[in-house]
């Protein structure tokens, strides 16, 4: 058995440094690296050759990042709530990309792959600080993660996603910071306040991780704290805030003021039922993080219940620990399940419907814990170097191979949203041509798949040079400087085809149109959309003269749930110029 560091020796089976083995892991550890770079490489050229046409909450960020530094964004992506997420690093990051890449959208995709594949290098490393076996079982883990996921969620920038990979990410630099190493000090709080400027759904399991790390440093006598590294990532947490702490004082309604005094406010939250059985589903077997499909009790939805069968590996690998004295393992152990703990919190607070997305970081904290756990069971029940270097090499083989088939899957997919992204191809040419060099006020008619499309218009035309706005009152979602009035411009609409013939009695003209449904739903929907529009100015009529509008509300819901029924999913859209 190799030598143990006397500084460590309580901590049974854990070196100081990497250990040394019979089984040379450089050869293994290249390939696995080899592996995350054809990942990211494949998955970049999927991305600049398949073509993308960012639409909805895409093309808002897309267009937020194009802003810097010119009109530099203080605050996050915008929100449903009507606020805006709390910070705009998110942004800055991918302006990187977005400028290497030639101010090309598809370069935000490359450039988030990298945050992705990245996110789950810098865990493997952090984690290998401690010891390569551990190393190799968290890069497993969060590949594995990777895997699970929709090829085209690594890639797209959607802000919730931002933590598929780098909640996990999170656990290791907290586990390391647990240890006192100044890598993890320095890492965890601008990791984590990336993910909470992102989304601010984050925010349980980042201080639930934070706290974790901090109380388990506690039980760490192996060496001294690392004050200069906590102080550097302070610094550097601090800079991070400055954007939207800034904005908060000068703006006349400072976003995070709007966001603390909408907390709580949005109804009843889901509570502890559904955060135990999101928990119970990424601990299941096979967990949900694996691409198991499983519902939450929301909406009147009959919740689907799992058995958490791989927590016996974690708290196996605890109890052990606490046996043999291993103080390392506790420590990790100790950080992620405060992790857990802070996600099923998390997911217990929300209100309203509980979207996937809204969970994107479970699935990469629950595997991270069941690595850790694998490690300590792993470290102190196999006595042979030989066979845990095996057990580390198997891992990283393994790695290598599924990067490089997700690579591959990479082909094939075009982004999020893709029938409107499709409508939005088709039509927003036509809508440039008919500009051409004049300047235009876009807006769009209230309805889910046209604001879905809106943002992909505005960008389309901005991307051709031309001088646009948006209605005043969207600049949460758009930026004050592309917001204002009509006068002077021509005015388009973002509408659908079942609404030309209303549109056009009222004197407006149809620039462009694309409807993938077949003759016979088309004529329907569109019998459906025209008395969406009726509706909808009987709607405004009641609001300004203070009437009752639950009965028209409640019609026009029934309306759009027939609408959808008939789409599934294929999204028509029609732009119409002003008279």
């Amino acid at each position: 058995m190799t030598a143990r560091t006397p500084a460590i020796a309580s901590a049974e089976g854990i070196d100081r440094t990497p250990r040394d083995s019979d089984i040379d892991l450089a050869g293994f550890e290249i390939a696995a690296a080899a592996g995350l770079g054809a990942l990211t490489l494949l998955g970049s050229i999927a991305a600049f050759t398949l073509g993308w046409v960012p639409v909805s909450d895409a093309a808002l960020i897309a267009m937020h990042v194009a802003d810097v530094p010119g009109n530099l964004p203080l605050v996050g992506a915008w929100s449903r709530m009507g606020w805006s997420h709390p910070g705009p690093f998110q942004y800055y990051l991918l302006a990187l990309a977005y400028r290497l890449g030639f101010s090309h959208t598809a370069a935000l995709m490359a450039g988030t792959l990298v945050v992705t594949t990245g996110g789950a290098a810098a865990a493997w490393l952090l984690a290998r600080l401690r010891d390569r076996v551990a190393g190799a079982l968290v890069l497993a883990s969060l590949v594995a993660v990777m895997a699970g996921r929709a090829p085209v969620d690594l890639r797209d920038p959607w802000n919730p996603y931002v933590g598929i990979v780098l909640t996990g990410t999170l656990v290791v630099a907290g586990w390391l910071a647990s240890e006192r190493r100044t890598a993890g000090a320095v890492v965890v709080l601008p990791l984590g306040s990336l993910l909470v400027q992102a989304h601010v759904g984050y925010v349980p399991v980042v201080a639930a991780t934070v706290a974790g790390a901090l109380v388990a440093s506690s039980i760490s006598d192996e060496d001294p704290f690392p004050t200069r590294g906590w102080l550097w990532g302070v610094a550097a947490t601090v800079l991070m805030w400055v954007p939207p702490l800034y904005e908060q004082v000068t703006s006349p309604e400072g976003n995070l003021g709007l966001l603390f005094a909408d907390l709580g406010s949005g109804g009843a939250a889901a509570g502890p039922l559904e955060g135990v059985q999101a928990l119970s589903a990424s601990l299941a077997l096979p967990p949900s993080w694996l691409g198991r499909s499983f519902q939450l009790g929301a909406d009147g939805i009959e919740p689907t219940w799992a058995v958490p069968v791989l927590l016996a590996i974690p708290l196996a690998g605890l109890v052990v620990a606490i046996r043999s004295g291993n103080r390392s393992g506790v420590r990790a152990l100790t950080v992620s399940f405060a992790a857990l703990l802070g996600t099923g919190v998390g997911i217990s607070r929300v209100t309203g419907a509980l979207h996937e997305y809204l969970f994107s970081g479970l699935g990469a904290v629950a595997a991270v814990t069941v690595a850790l756990g694998s490690w300590i069971l792993v470290t102190e029940l196999v006595g042979r170097s030989r066979v845990r270097s095996l057990v580390a090499a198997t891992l990283l083989a393994a790695c290598a191979l599924v990067c490089v088939v997700a690579g591959v899957r990479q082909f094939g997919v075009t982004g999020p949203y893709e029938s409107t992204a499709e409508a939005v191809a088709a039509v927003a040419p036509m809508v440039v041509d008919d500009a051409g060099t004049d300047a235009v006020h876009i807006e769009a008619v209230p309805e889910f798949t046209t604001f879905a499309a809106l943002p992909g218009f505005v960008l389309a035309l901005e991307e051709a040079g031309v001088d646009v706005v948006v209605p005043e009152g969207a600049e949460r979602e758009f930026g004050a400087h592309r917001t204002g009035d009509e006068k002077g411009r021509v005015r388009y609409l973002v509408a659908l085809p079942g609404m030309v013939d209303a549109l056009a009695q009222q004197g407006w003209t149809l620039v462009g149109s694309h409807d993938p449904l077949p003759a016979a739903d088309s004529a329907a929907a569109a019998a459906l959309d025209a008395e969406f529009l009726e509706l909808q100015e009987d709607l405004d009529m009641a609001v300004e003269q203070g009437a009752e509008t639950d009965e028209l509300e409640s019609r026009i819901r029934r309306n759009r749930d027939q609408v959808y029924e008939i789409r599934a999913e294929r999204f028509p859209v029609a732009v119409m110029r002003a008279p």
